[in-house]
């Protein structure tokens, strides 16, 4: 499963496939219409899928319509429950959830598995722009098409989608409705919980945020999960040692070379941007976090064999793993209309950017790509307890620079009457499944998902964290030494 939030440049501009062989139930439906799924939608073979039509806006319901798409796997024998599946992105579609432990964890303990997808991605009305092939003039396109409709593409309105869907295909009397949701996805639901708090009587929250969250933060979410890594470096005496003051130390001298490209910037002829991506991919992958600390070490040390390993580490592209479909332009849609705050210009942006080491680039291509979008396309849309009163887990890694740990304070803060239960995963970064991996046994996030469908209002019980591996920062291990080899081109990591 893979949750995210700020996409690649290049996919931005991916459309998402328009179904075929799948009929919409036209607006005024009172039960989804169940139906063989068309063959390019992932899981086809053991799901039903509905294609519905809904408003475009749900304050006007009698006027512009969309369709939305909607699969679910049956368990077999009898159905203790629904688990609604909520994906991220904003623009993924919730192929993730359809096979995997996922899916084996929910049909296994007799629930239905609900996926809906999000208004404007993939097999239903889906934002697209067919006839541009670069960014301004697919925005011009978008505009064109949809006008002032392009504002209902948000969590808001895909909150009422869901509402609609749950209120018509509920589980069999007494049993629950459970949901769970990842990044973006907790978002939504939140949304969902804020428009009709008693569709469902329990949520699980996986890396989440806030409604209210802003993603121009981004740059400064991994500057700061960065430096806490140096600083648990900093801790460890083998990783420690290996520098003549600090970890923190070196990161500021980097800096200082970037800003007159002296040292490594000069012998690689690189800039600070280059390092930034490197740095902050590495931030975001459990196994290579602990690569970090001796890049920069070889960095701000730059020997000339510090200089070749260091261009086998830029130029280390790790094999992409398939993905599930993305629709980057409902990314952007619903990034500006309401989570992409920018209180700065863009060169405001890149100044601030240049003070940092751990920067994804997001910060500054959302701030460019605003500019696209018409100057009052932002809307507000109020962060209010909807008064859910049902219990609310929420699983945050602590070195997480998507959804920062201290989103998990403001939830529960928000939701006031709910039984809130706060789980934070001390190595954790975005997504737990990622990084809650116990040696030789199920992961903590495969335990807490079995134990939520069984007694939802129950706190999760942290202990498998004790199991869980933590990153070799002492770089001492068989599996680090190797990850090294194919990162750096050696073992000489110091």
């Amino acid at each position: 499963m893979r949750y995210s939030i700020p996409l690649l440049l290049a996919l931005l501009l991916s459309c998402a496939k328009q179904s075929h062989g799948l009929g919409p139930q036209a607006l005024g439906w009172l039960a989804p219409h169940w139906t063989s799924c068309p063959p390019e939608v992932p899981g086809s073979d053991d799901a039903l899928c509905a294609l519905l039509e809904v408003p475009l806006n749900w304050d006007a319901p009698n006027k512009e319509t969309i369709t939305i798409f909607a699969r679910k796997f049956a368990p077999k024998g009898d159905v203790r429950g629904q688990l609604w599946a909520f994906d991220g992105g904003p623009g993924e579609t919730g192929d993730g959830f359809t096979s995997g432990w996922f899916r084996e964890i929910a049909l296994s303990l007799g629930f239905e598995l609900i996926v809906p997808t999000h208004r404007g991605t993939a097999y239903g009305t889906a934002l697209d722009c067919p006839n541009s092939d670069a960014l301004p003039s697919c925005v011009e396109e978008l505009i064109e098409t949809w006008g002032s409709g392009l504002r209902h593409f948000d969590s808001h309105m895909a909150a009422l989608d869901v509402v609609a869907l749950a209120k018509s295909y509920q589980p069999p009397k007494g049993r629950p409705a459970l949901p769970f949701g990842g990044s973006y996805g907790t978002i939504w639901l939140q949304r969902v919980l804020q428009a009709r708090p008693e569709t469902f009587s329990a949520v699980y929250l996986d890396s989440a945020g806030t409604p209210s969250m802003n993603f121009a933060r981004f740059g400064e979410w991994f500057e700061k999960v960065g430096n806490e890594l140096l600083r648990r470096c900093s801790e460890e005496p083998f990783c420690s040692t290996n520098f003549s003051d600090s970890p923190q130390g070196a990161a500021a001298r980097i800096l200082l070379h970037a800003k007159d490209n002296s040292g490594c910037f000069d012998a690689l002829q690189i800039k600070l941007a280059d390092v930034q991506r490197v740095l902050s991919a590495t931030l975001q992958t459990n196994e290579r976090r602990a690569l970090i600390a001796p890049f920069i070490l070889k960095f701000d040390r730059c020997s000339q064999d510090d200089v070749v390993a260091l261009r086998a580490a830029l130029d280390d592209q790790p094999t992409a793993k398939p993905r599930p479909v993305s629709n980057g332009l409902l990314n952007l849609v619903t990034s500006y209309r309401e989570l992409f705050r920018a209180t700065s210009s863009v060169l405001d942006s890149q100044a601030r950017a240049a003070t940092r080491l751990f920067d994804n680039g997001a910060m500054n291509m959302h701030a460019t790509s605003r500019r696209l979008f018409p100057a009052d396309f932002a809307r507000s849309l109020d962060a209010v307890d909807g008064g859910f009163t049902g219990s609310m887990h929420i699983v945050q890694g602590a070195l997480d620079p998507l959804t920062p740990r201290a989103l998990a304070e403001q939830i529960a803060a928000l939701w006031k009457n709910a039984n809130i239960d706060i789980t934070v995963v001390s190595w954790g970064g975005h997504a737990s499944p990622r990084y809650t991996q116990r040696i030789g046994k199920q992961s903590c996030t495969e335990m807490w998902l079995a134990a939520f469908l069984v007694d939802p209002q129950a706190p999760f019980n942290q202990a498998c964290l004790a199991d869980v591996a933590l990153p070799d920062l002492g770089l001492r291990d068989v599996p680090t030494q190797t990850l090294a080899l194919e990162f750096f081109g050696t073992t000489q990591l110091w």
